[in-house]
């Protein structure tokens, strides 16, 4: 009689039996194998992501950094000219900048510099006396406002 048994299976179905086992297996190692193939595609995905948001990152605060460095000169340099009236009490500074000429700079100003919304010159009591949205400017105190510090802040200087 011959051996019927393979791979432990016996009857006259044996060799299906088997052939069934070993499909199944090699569909078990393909699927197992997809599973990690998966699994390490996501993962080099998430790397290339937390990458590409880090240089995003870092993009968008040198950025940051660049626009508020100009808005920074441009404030020194209006506030520079501003000293250079050397001006002494508040109704003085007043009657000096509420000018069409100081409108036309914070004008060209804002501009020249897209980031900058307004430009504002503010007496030390809190009156706008010129900004660049418009001339004149309106009558309006805006100590009492969001984001204005009450006590007037210490004028800008350059390093020598």
């Amino acid at each position: 009689m011959p051996n019927t048994r393979i791979l432990g299976f016996r009857g006259p179905a044996a060799a299906s039996r088997a052939l069934g086992a070993v499909a199944a297996a090699i569909v078990a190692s393909v699927l197992a194998v997809a599973g990690g193939s998966i699994w390490q595609l996501r993962q080099q995905a998430e790397q290339a992501a937390r990458l590409n948001a880090d240089s995003a990152t870092v993009a968008v605060a040198a950025h940051a950094h660049q626009v508020f460095s100009s808005a920074r000169h441009v404030l020194e340099g209006l506030a520079a000219r501003l000293e250079a009236a050397d001006v002494q009490d508040v109704q003085a500074f007043k009657q000096r900048f509420a000018d069409g000429a100081t409108h036309a700079l914070l004008r060209a100003q804002a501009d020249n510099f897209q980031a900058l919304d307004v430009l504002s010159v503010v007496a030390a009591d809190g009156d706008l006396v010129n900004f660049s949205r418009g001339f004149p400017a309106p009558v309006m105190n805006i100590l009492g406002r969001e984001g204005v510090a009450e006590s007037p802040p210490a004028p800008i200087r350059r390093p020598c």
